[in-house]
């Protein structure tokens, strides 16, 4: 007899790989000499399978959203077709109906893969699924104030990107909008990096409007809100400058800033500007690249005794592939965000200590860099 573990694990699999209108099969039959026809029609369709998960499922699908989790934090999540990828949404759709406890830690992973800077057929319908997502399930999604805010800041810097699809941009402008009217006090948790991101959309239409009121009449959003410099003053938590990093690239990245030395890592480096970075499009992820390795990576005390290639090396490698002039000022102000804004309090050294390093470190060698950063730093001050 099957165990419990392997029969969810069947039933999920139906469910994400049966289409919606299901499937149909001829059974035929040769009994003897005579020719003895007969046809079963078995139709199994994601309803029933869903309905089967409902039954044998004994631990209130805690297995069955632990499946799910673990396909979407893979780093090949981006290798899943496209109608496998409808069909997880519908199942979460459902799960969410019955008030299965964890899907919102599935969805806070699923925004994670979609991919800022790609504008491929593949991530942009996983964009359209996850905007009919958050409008479907609005009311449950309000209950979760981390993913309300994860799900406000995955939306304003992908829609960055969608500036040829104007139905999606309009869309997620839209949502993003809406939960941050309503939201605000739990979207205030993203802290300082929020404002970069306004900051970048600010120019769109739809958030025309919210841009002023934050500026002009911040307690219209929430009575709690003093203004900016409240959340100037508030250092980003690592979940979310992470979460514009899919699995994969995340990877890749620790396995050069954890295990390379300074002398060897080029080759990787530029194996991973090709793979990411080498479209146009592609640019708006230097900043996120930026953020994550300031505000995520931060090494312990032993590698960073030994030779692996330091962060501020890396960072000042990954600025030379930068193109666009406006690309680099975002880039800069990722660099030295946290530095402008420091607060010994809340701040900690790591999140300015690449920036100060870059600017020391090319004094002799890249002259011009440490130039052009401390015109930038000027200017902002």
């Amino acid at each position: 007899m099957h165990s419990h573990g392997e029969l969810v694990n069947g039933v999920v699999y139906g469910i994400l790989t049966v289409p919606a209108e299901g499937n149909t099969v001829r059974l035929d039959s040769n009994a003897g000499c005579v020719l003895t026809l007969w046809t079963a029609q078995l139709t199994t369709d994601r309803v029933s399978y869903l309905r089967h998960l409902n039954i044998v499922s004994r631990d209130g699908f805690a297995h069955a959203i632990s499946r799910l989790k673990l396909l979407e934090t893979a780093h090949r999540f981006a290798w899943v077709r496209p109608e496998v990828r409808s069909q997880l949404f519908w199942l979460l759709s459902e799960l969410v109906k019955v008030s299965a406890h964890g899907v919102d830690q599935v969805v806070l992973a699923l925004t994670r893969q979609v991919r800022s800077g790609d504008v491929t057929q593949g991530n942009v319908k996983l964009c359209w699924l996850m905007v009919r997502f958050v409008r479907e399930n609005y009311v449950w999604l309000s209950t979760f104030p981390v993913l309300v805010a994860t799900t406000v800041y995955m939306l304003g810097r992908v829609a960055l990107d969608h500036s040829r699809i104007p139905d999606l941009r309009a869309a997620e402008c839209e949502l993003a909008v809406q939960l941050l009217r309503e939201r605000f006090h739990e979207c205030c948790m993203i802290g300082r990096d929020l404002i970069r991101m306004l900051q970048d959309v600010a120019r769109i239409p739809e958030f025309h409007d919210l841009w002023q009121d934050i500026l002009q009449r911040p307690q219209s959003l929430s009575p709690l809100f003093a203004g900016i410099e409240q959340l100037l003053r508030t250092p980003t938590p690592p979940m979310f400058l992470a979460n514009r990093i899919t699995y994969e690239m995340e990877t890749r990245l620790r396995f050069i800033l954890e295990n390379l030395p300074a002398t060897s890592y080029s080759r990787n480096l530029m194996w991973f500007v090709q793979r990411y970075l080498s479209t146009p499009e592609s640019e708006s992820l230097f900043s996120d690249l930026i953020r994550y390795i300031i505000g995520v990576f931060h090494l312990s005390n032993v590698v960073l005794a030994s030779n692996v290639v330091p962060r501020y090396v890396f960072l000042s490698r990954l600025l030379r592939f930068i193109r666009s002039p406006v690309v680099a000022a975002n880039a800069k102000l990722a660099l030295f965000y946290d530095w402008l804004f420091y607060n010994p309090k809340s701040d900690i050294t790591m999140n300015i200590e690449p920036g100060v390093l870059i600017i020391v470190q090319s004094v002799d060698k890249y002259t011009f860099m440490t130039v052009s950063f401390i015109e930038f730093l000027a200017y902002k001050f």
